[in-house]
């Protein structure tokens, strides 16, 4: 789906409004058209609106897409993250995206496949300088 053939791409911004959703979208449509026979869903949105990132809620709503063993689907996999998100970014994104994996407190275990297009959203703007103080 990537042009580069990437699984990791971080769209960000200083400022709302500027694209990044419609980014995503004409990337959604373009592997829909490429893959409309299969009849499954190929994009999952995973929001992140807390302070501290819930590594168990992330790995249940990743836990919907689940994929047939014998026939694998690209997907896109929407990371929506807010400005407000503040604990946990880090540590969940490092997991995710150089170890290829992230764990959750039961043990289950989420495996980035390499055929997934991770997009990662962030606004940063006036409350990432906040904290920065």
């Amino acid at each position: 789906v990537d042009h580069q053939r990437s699984t990791v791409r971080v769209i960000t911004s200083e400022r709302p409004g500027l694209g990044k959703s419609l980014y995503v979208q004409r990337l959604v449509q373009k592997l829909q058209a490429g893959t409309r026979s299969t009849g499954r869903r190929c994009y999952l949105k995973v929001p992140f609106h807390e302070a501290v990132v819930d590594v168990n809620a992330v790995l249940s709503a990743l836990n919907e897409q689940e994929q047939e063993p014998g026939k694998p689907t690209p997907t896109i996999i929407h990371l929506d993250m807010s400005p407000l998100v503040r604990k946990g970014m880090d540590d969940f994104l490092f997991n995710l995206t150089v170890l290829g994996r992230v764990m959750g407190k039961d043990g289950k275990v989420w495996l980035r496949l390499p055929w997934d297009l991770y997009l990662i959203e962030r606004t940063s703007g006036a409350s990432d300088a906040q904290v920065s103080d």
